[in-house]
Formats: C-alpha cells, structure tokens, sequence
C-alpha cells in the first residue's frame, strides 16, 4: 500500500519540526521580549490553519504544514522560558511541572 501525497503531510511536518528546533532555541534565548514572540508564535499557527480553511491544493496544505509546524517549533520553548524568567532557576522545575499538568491533550 502507497501512502501517496497525503500520506507524505505527517513526515513534512515533522521533518519541518525538528529543523526548527534548534534555531528556535537560538533565537528564544536571543530576544528579550518572549511574550511578543509567544504572540507571533501562535500568530503564524492560526495562519496556517486558515490557510487549511481555504481551497486545498497541495501547495496550501504543505504551506499550512510549514507554518504549524515551524510555530511548533517556537511554542513549548518560549512558554518555558517565559515560565524561567518569572520563577526563577530555584522554582523552575515545580512551576514547569504545574504548567505540564495543565496542559490541554
């Protein structure tokens, strides 16, 4: 059995994702105004969804993918180091651990 174009979606997507990693740590840790960046984040997120609202091609849902997936990249890391900044080193691991709980699954 072939997985053919769409099958392809979940790979690009993760490919895109673990691409991203790294340069987003670099520049999590390089601006200073991470609650912008959250913003910016979560911004690009809903483009892409909207993006997936539209009329579907394979262009559209490949560039839908890109655009979640590289937000993806930036969203987990900045929460945390938002949580660090205003928690402190000493706090960290208790508040990162509340954070987790509430997570929404």
């Amino acid at each position: 059995m072939e997985s053919g174009p769409c099958g392809l979606c979940p790979d690009f997507w993760r490919l895109v994702t673990v691409a991203m990693q790294t340069p987003a740590g670099a520049v999590i840790d390089a601006v200073h105004r991470k609650r912008a960046l959250l913003a910016v984040s979560l911004g690009v997120l809903v483009a892409g969804a909207f993006l997936l609202m539209g009329r579907l091609s394979a262009v559209s849902v490949y560039s839908a993918q890109f655009l979640i997936a590289a937000s993806g990249a930036f969203l987990a890391p900045t929460v945390a180091a938002i949580t660090l900044g205003i928690v402190g080193a000493g706090a960290f691991d208790k508040q990162f651990g509340k954070n987790q709980a509430c997570k929404v699954r």
